[in-house]
């Protein structure tokens, strides 16, 4: 069965390759929608084989292996997405998914061919960054409280350093070094990566880090890792309060924020590649849409704390 398979490509990334929860969850996702697809076109899809389920071809039945996987199926999910609603961007990532997994089943020997489906162009808009001022309204709304003083560093960190939600989630006690001003972070692929940070957040994390006693550095009351959602959500009330509001407040955009002034202050854009810890700079460029030659200004500070 195309699921079964599904299902030990998703353990194959999780407990050999790295994944992380969260990647696996978009890859079952993407499944989810191709299996949507499968109910709603299963006549067209059995075509002339009445009564035979796709995921039980035979080798010779013209779909080229057992599991009536084609490129042509493919593309024709492709074209449903699209009918259904689903934008070119998303589309492509449901692609990336479909095609690494066809990979792999070739690599196993149940795909006698390697299938790929082309990514549809996209036009990706200018990412919508937060402004100086936004970013002066968080840093002046640090709160008092413990519970929400946690959400206010952990937007400052993510700010100052344009590290994943993830990374900074999992952050411990020990991965600060406050001499060297560096944060070591586990990235995609469970790759250690160090991450400069200002002397203006040292400031914020070392009174912080002396109020925390639990395992992770923005842990729940019992000592467990605070949930993705559940700081996504604390995140936006606490952004709400210092009044700053809407679509473009959301973790991964203090990422965006922090990419694009450190390329306004004229930092490299191979060590902004290397802070991020993307594998090609071609990935960070695309953090960089909607910079104006006007935004390369010369400064002296590189972090979105800085002269704000």
């Amino acid at each position: 069965m195309l699921s079964h398979n599904f299902e030990n490509f998703i353990n194959t990334g999780l407990y050999l390759r790295g994944w992380s929860p969260k990647t696996a969850s978009l890859y079952r996702q993407a499944f989810l929608c191709f299996t949507r697809f499968q109910q709603s076109h299963r006549e067209s899809l059995q075509g002339s084989r009445s009564g035979v389920e796709p995921d039980t071809l035979p080798a010779d039945a013209g779909c080229g292996n057992r599991l009536g996987l084609t490129k042509a199926q493919l593309e024709t999910w492709l074209v449903w997405m699209r009918q259904n609603g689903r934008t070119p961007a998303g589309c492509n990532i449901y692609t990336c998914v479909f095609n690494s997994f066809c990979s792999w089943l070739n690599e196993q020997g149940l795909l006698k061919e390697q299938i790929k489906i082309k990514k549809l162009k996209s036009h990706a808009p200018p990412v919508v960054v937060l402004s100086d001022t936004e970013v002066r309204k968080l840093l002046a709304a640090k709160p008092k409280r413990l519970t929400y003083l946690r959400t206010w560093i952990l937007i400052v960190l993510m700010l100052d350093t344009g590290c994943r939600i993830d990374e900074a989630l999992n952050l411990k006690a020990s991965d600060i070094d406050f001499d060297n001003l560096l944060l070591v972070v586990l990235g995609k692929g469970n790759k250690p990566r160090r991450i400069p940070f200002s002397a203006e957040l040292r400031k914020h994390l070392w009174t912080y880090s002396q109020k925390t006693t639990g395992r992770f550095l923005f842990g729940t009351r019992t000592g467990t890792q605070i949930t993705y959602r559940n700081a996504y959500r604390n995140i936006k009330a606490c952004c709400k309060h210092a009044g700053v509001e809407g679509e473009h407040v959301h973790p991964h955009n203090f990422r965006h924020t922090f990419a694009c002034t450190f390329i306004k202050r004229q930092g490299s854009v191979v060590a902004l590649s290397r802070i991020l810890g993307h594998s090609s700079i071609t990935t960070t460029q695309t953090y960089l849409r909607g910079l104006q030659i006007e935004d390369f200004a010369e400064a002296r500070h590189l972090s979105p704390l800085a002269r704000v």
